[in-house]
C-alpha cells in the first residue's frame, strides 16, 4: 500500500515538475523559424534562463539502463521517436549523417518510445537495422520517460548543453539544417533569431 501511495506522489510530483518547466519554457522562451517553420524552440541567447533537464532512465540496445545525466560533458541530442510515425522515419537519415558527422563532439540519444504493442523493442531493432543507423538507439520500455515528459507527439526533439541544462526543443520533424542550428545553440554558439 505504501509503495503505491508513493508511487503515485512521484508521478503527481513529476507531472507538476513538467507543467512548470513547460510553463517557464513557453513564457521565457521565443519562437524561432527554419524555412520549414517547424516549431523549433530555444531561450533567445537568455543566458540566465536554464532549465535543467529531469534525469531519467532508458534502456540501450543490450538492456543495460542508462541515465540521461550520465551524458553530461558534451552537448546532446535526445529524440523521441517510433518506427510506426512517419515524420520521424523522414527525419532519421539527417539524424544519422550528423551523427556520423558529429558523434564524438555531441551525444546522440535516439529514443524509442516502447510503450505499446504497436511500438516494440523487437520492431524497432528492425527498423534500425534495416535502414543501417548507425546512432546510438535506447529504448523507453516502461514509460516512464513520455509519463515525465507527457511525451504524446512524436517525433520530439531536446537539445541540452554540456551541463544539462535544456536550450532548445521541437515537437515536430526537423530538418538536417534545423538539427544543425539545436545542436550550435547546445554547444553554446551564437545563432541568428529569424524574425
Amino acid at each position: 500500500m505504501d509503495k503505491k501511495i508513493n508511487d503515485k506522489k512521484r508521478f503527481i510530483i513529476s507531472v507538476v515538475a513538467f507543467v512548470l518547466v513547460i510553463a517557464l519554457a513557453f513564457g521565457l522562451y521565443t519562437m524561432l523559424k527554419s524555412d520549414e517553420d517547424q516549431g523549433f524552440v530555444d531561450n533567445g541567447g537568455e543566458e540566465d534562463v536554464k532549465t535543467m533537464i529531469e534525469n531519467f532512465s532508458i534502456t540501450d540496445k543490450d538492456g543495460n539502463e542508462v541515465f540521461i545525466h550520465d551524458l553530461k560533458g558534451k552537448p546532446t541530442v535526445i529524440n523521441f521517436w517510433a518506427s510506426w510515425c512517419p515524420p520521424c522515419k523522414a527525419e532519421m537519415p539527417d539524424f544519422n549523417k550528423i551523427y556520423k558527422e558529429m558523434g564524438d563532439e555531441v551525444n546522440f540519444a535516439m529514443v524509442n518510445m516502447t510503450t505499446s504493442s504497436r511500438e516494440t523493442e523487437v520492431k524497432a531493432k528492425e527498423f534500425i537495422e534495416e535502414n543501417g543507423f548507425e546512432f546510438p538507439v535506447y529504448y523507453d520500455i516502461d514509460g516512464d520517460v513520455a509519463n515525465t515528459y507527457q511525451i504524446n507527439a512524436f517525433p520530439t526533439t531536446f537539445f541540452i548543453d554540456k551541463d544539462g541544462y535544456l536550450v532548445a526543443y521541437a515537437f515536430s520533424q526537423m530538418s538536417e539544417e534545423s538539427i544543425l542550428k539545436g545542436i550550435k545553440m547546445a554547444k553554446g554558439e551564437w545563432v541568428e533569431p529569424v524574425e
